[in-house]
This record gives structure tokens, C-alpha cells and sequence, in this order.
């Protein structure tokens, strides 16, 4: 069984950013220059200008900036959260995916805990890792799929009392639903409900 383990995280402050609707956007590989403009247009607090940012540099300024404005919020308490994607799928049938957002220990693969992600090319590894070490945050949180529903941490956790209330902030993301560093804080702009325990 993977080791999964609270963490502690930055989110935005909707009574300082406004609708997280205007400040979330999809993930950074599927947003061509037209699409960030318009991103980036709806507020200036859109997460395109330090995950798509013109620099690294920029991108760590411009954290920097929101941290200090207050715009992201740091939590002061390791977490573990829990997620609900409502989406249509390829299929044209609309779907539900829960989960949990926290640390996992990197292993080896031998054990089969850890399965290897996508095919990925060397580019945009080496671009995610220079944003990582610019920013110090993790802005791009990698995907996991249990193979059961009813054994992992994850799958007992995101059907939990805590998952089962309302969202604390229920967001959509338009137009697509959806390394060697040591970042210091995980930023997860939609995040819905939090547990300080991994058992929530």
C-alpha cells in the first residue's frame, strides 16, 4: 500500500480573488497563447501567470506577490483533501471522480505501489522542474487511479463523513475539466474539503 500523508498547502482567498471560477484555468499543457489571454484576462490572479508564467523568475515574483496580498492563504496545519470532478466524458455521459490530494512517498517501482505516469518527453519535464525550484510550490500535482474501489486510503477517504458534506468552495474549470526538487508547499487552487488525519 502506498504511504499517503497530510500536507500542507497553499489556497486561494476567495473574499480577495473573487469567483475561483475567474482564477483557476485548466492544466498548463492544453492552453495555447489565445486561451492563456483569455485566462489571464479574467483576473489578475489567474493561476496562468505562474504555471504558464513568461519566466520562472516571474512566476516566483508574481507567488510572491499574492502570498504577500494575502490572495493565497498558506495553511497552518498539514492536510489531507479531498476532491469531487463532476465532467462530461469523451462518451458524451457526464461523470463523478473522487479523491484525495496529499504527499505519497516516491518508491521504486518494484514494489507496484507506484506505477509510473504518461509517457512524458524530456521538455516538459525539465520545464515543470525549473518552476518547481523557482517557485518552491508544486503547481502541478500529479494524477493516481486505485485499481479498487474499497481498498486504498484514497477510496475510503473520498466517500468519508468529510467528503460527504458540501464543498466548501464548488468550482468548474472552463473550458476542459479535468523530480529533484523540495517544494515547500503544494498549491491545489479548487480544493473542496480538508482532514488533518489521512483516515479523515
Amino acid at each position: 500500500m502506498a504511504d499517503l500523508q497530510p500536507l500542507l498547502t497553499l489556497r486561494y482567498d476567495p473574499s480577495v480573488v473573487g469567483p475561483l471560477e475567474d482564477v483557476i484555468a485548466p492544466p498548463y499543457d492544453v492552453i495555447d497563447a489565445e486561451l492563456r489571454a483569455r485566462l489571464a484576462a479574467r483576473s489578475p490572479y489567474n493561476v496562468v501567470e505562474i504555471d504558464l508564467p513568461e519566466s520562472y523568475e516571474g512566476a516566483a515574483a508574481t507567488l510572491a506577490d499574492w502570498r504577500a496580498k494575502g490572495a493565497l492563504l498558506d495553511e497552518e496545519e498539514p492536510a489531507v483533501w479531498a476532491l469531487r470532478q463532476d465532467y462530461l466524458a469523451p462518451d458524451g455521459e457526464r461523470r463523478r471522480r473522487t479523491g484525495v490530494l496529499a504527499r505519497v512517498r516516491v518508491e521504486e517501482y518494484g514494489p507496484g505501489r507506484i506505477r509510473p505516469h504518461e509517457r512524458t518527453h524530456p521538455g516538459p519535464r525539465e520545464d515543470r522542474l525549473k518552476l518547481t525550484r523557482a517557485t518552491r510550490t508544486n503547481l502541478s500535482p500529479s494524477s493516481a487511479c486505485s485499481a479498487t474501489r474499497t481498498a486504498s486510503p484514497g477510496a475510503r477517504s473520498s466517500r468519508s463523513p468529510v467528503a460527504s458534506r458540501s464543498p466548501r468552495r464548488p468550482t468548474s474549470t472552463a473550458p476542459r475539466t479535468r523530480s529533484g526538487a523540495r517544494p515547500t508547499r503544494t498549491w491545489w487552487p479548487s480544493c473542496r474539503w480538508r482532514s488533518r488525519t489521512p483516515s479523515c
